[in-house]
């Protein structure tokens, strides 16, 4: 799996935007998918992708 990185600063409701570079890297078009994969890699399950 590819290795991407970026920085968000939380808005005030703690959600953070997805820049459209790692959205088109990583395929997807909307935020909520790619927030998806972050929380399974932070809690350590395997995505089965």
């Amino acid at each position: 799996m590819e290795s991407l990185s970026f920085t968000s600063i939380p808005d005030h409701r703690g959600r953070i935007t997805i820049p459209a570079s790692v959205r088109k890297k990583l395929k997807v078009k909307t935020d909520s998918r790619v927030l998806i994969v972050i929380k399974k890699i932070l809690r350590g399950e395997k995505d089965e992708r």
